[in-house]
């Protein structure tokens, strides 16, 4: 039985005997380049998949009285790493990279 998966595999995957430069056929034809009718098709569904999602994101927003609060981190570099603010300015306050994992500028 082993044997039998073994083969079975071996030709259902394997490149070997495959002739590259032959043109496909049947399944992975389809997987090529579409027309120009079926591309309008699929971009009129894209839009209307889309508004579908819009419509009803909006209404749940709306209805779950959600609002959305954007913060802004505000600490001074020097007061919360003052080993790395004392390595990475010189004395004259110009900046320099002490390591290759800083960046290079500010």
């Amino acid at each position: 039985m082993d044997d039998q998966l073994e083969t079975a595999y071996e030709a259902k995957f394997s490149v070997l005997d495959m002739d590259v430069a032959k043109k496909a056929e049947g399944a992975s034809k389809a997987a090529g380049p579409i027309n120009e009718a079926e591309q309008k098709r699929q971009a009129e569904l894209m839009k209307q998949a889309s508004i579908a999602v819009q419509s009803a994101l909006g209404e749940q927003a709306s209805a779950a009285g959600r609002r959305v609060f954007f913060a802004r981190h505000g600490e001074r570099m020097d007061r919360v790493f003052p080993a790395w603010t004392r390595l990475s300015y010189t004395e004259s306050g110009n900046y320099k990279p002490y390591d290759m994992n800083m960046p290079i500028s500010m």
